[in-house]
């Protein structure tokens, strides 16, 4: 019974993507695998300029990462690294003692 509601799911995702050869289906799997690790923000960004495949995603990914907000890049660059961050305060601590 799993295996059937697996089958006819992919069956539908195969539809909808409209897909014919094995290209296709690579590049369908290797979209959805990028969009998966974008952000909220990000992904829904670049869902609305319905990329073709994973490179124009990646495209259209840069272009909303490069107009964010500094605020917005700078937490998100913050958080990635915390020992860039810890430089930082420690940078702006000696600064303000100065």
């Amino acid at each position: 019974m799993y295996v059937t509601r697996l089958s006819e799911a992919f069956g539908y995702f195969l539809d909808a993507g409209e897909v014919k050869t094995f290209d296709q289906l690579k590049e369908n799997v290797i979209l959805e695998q990028f969009l998966s690790t974008l952000d909220v923000g990000t992904r829904q960004y670049v869902q609305n300029n319905c990329p073709t495949n994973a490179f124009d995603a990646a495209k259209y990914a840069d272009i909303y990462f490069q107009n964010r907000p500094m605020t917005q890049k700078t937490l998100m660059l913050t958080t990635e690294n915390p020992c860039k961050n810890r430089m930082r305060s420690q940078l702006m601590g000696s600064r303000l003692t100065q």
